[in-house]
């Protein structure tokens, strides 16, 4: 069952890398067009977080490997209907993923 927190549409999402792995976050994807967008605003907590932890040097590994995150297997509107159970990865390994797909997922 979708979870509705007024009226957001709230998922889970981990990162799955060897630096940030299992840094976890629920957010709201209302305003997601596509997985692309639902990367940029976990990376964008992830370094907020580093950044008031004054864990500059980790903050830049983010600025510098950005474009290598990704959710793979899904795309918006299957996150958007899946239960709010389920967990999502996001990860930036070399898995043959097809950046076609994150970022055009809303026209499909």
């Amino acid at each position: 069952m979708t979870e509705f927190n007024d009226n957001f549409i709230i998922r889970k999402f981990i990162i799955s890398c060897n630096i940030f792995g299992g840094y976890e976050v629920s957010i709201s994807i209302n305003d997601c067009n596509n997985t692309q967008d639902i990367v940029n605003i976990v990376l964008s907590k992830l370094k907020t977080n580093l950044d008031n932890l004054k864990l500059k040097e980790l903050s830049k590994k983010i600025d510098n490997t950005h474009h290598n995150y990704h959710i793979h297997d899904y795309n918006i509107e299957d996150i958007l209907l899946s239960s709010n159970e389920k967990i999502f990865y996001i990860c930036n390994h070399n898995c043959n993923f097809n950046t076609s797909i994150a970022t055009s997922d809303h026209f499909l």
